[in-house]
């Protein structure tokens, strides 16, 4: 669920039976803001199990996959740039949740 916007991106919140893909073509930032999110980068070689406080990095242009580990996460997506030049579009692509977030 897309929560609400902030002066650095955007709050996502999600759960363990319930994963979000970002396509992120700006190269944004990921820090779990409470509990543990389980994060894949697409043809990465290994997952992250990142807790509260955690930064994970994401790489411009990959498609990353993000749940819970248990229960429920709440992550800050933080852009690396002014947030009016930074557009996020909800959206759902065969069953499954697709975040993008593009530049302007």
């Amino acid at each position: 669920m897309l929560d609400a916007a902030s002066t650095l991106g955007f709050t996502v919140a999600v759960g363990p039976a319930s994963c979000l893909a970002i396509d992120d073509a700006v190269g944004c930032d990921a820090k779990v803001l409470a509990g543990e999110a389980w994060i894949t980068a697409e043809g990465a070689p290994e997952d992250v199990v990142a807790g509260a406080g955690a930064t994970v990095p994401f790489e411009r242009g990959l498609r990353f996959n993000v749940s819970a580990f248990r229960d429920v996460a709440a992550v800050l997506l933080i852009v690396p740039r002014e947030p009016h030049d930074v557009g996020f579009r909800l959206r759902s692509r065969d069953g499954m949740r697709v975040l993008s977030v593009t530049g302007r």
